[in-house]
């Protein structure tokens, strides 16, 4: 398929757990919608792909997990190529992930952000 735009989204997430626990948390809810390729510890960057089926464009994201004062920030970014009758296809797929966060059990409970 010809993909001559890209979309681009991302999220911002809390937690009030160490950042060792969500990265666990956040390889395990990347590998149920999609592929991890890559775990820098040292920097706290993981990166992989979501798909969404047959008929929609996956996304490239890179998520970045990092200490703050009191708990951990995760910043998901996502980039997908889009063909001519599509659109959204990274803000759908950074969406699918965010929904197997909430299914974590390490993270049930730990959430800053409201859901």
């Amino acid at each position: 398929m010809y993909r001559f735009r890209e979309s681009q989204g991302g999220v911002t997430l809390e937690y009030d757990i160490e950042p060792s626990v969500v990265a666990e948390a956040v390889q395990a809810a990347l590998n149920a919608c999609g592929k991890v390729a890559s775990v820098q510890r040292e920097t706290g960057v993981i990166t992989g792909s979501v798909g969404m089926g047959w008929f929609h464009n996956g996304a490239d994201v890179s998520i970045q997990i990092k200490k703050t004062g009191s708990g951990t920030q995760v910043v998901i970014s996502g980039t997908a190529g889009e063909a001519a009758l599509g659109g959204g296809s990274a803000q759908k797929c950074i969406a699918k992930l965010t929904e197997q966060l909430t299914k974590q059990p390490a993270l049930k409970g730990h959430s800053r952000t409201g859901w």
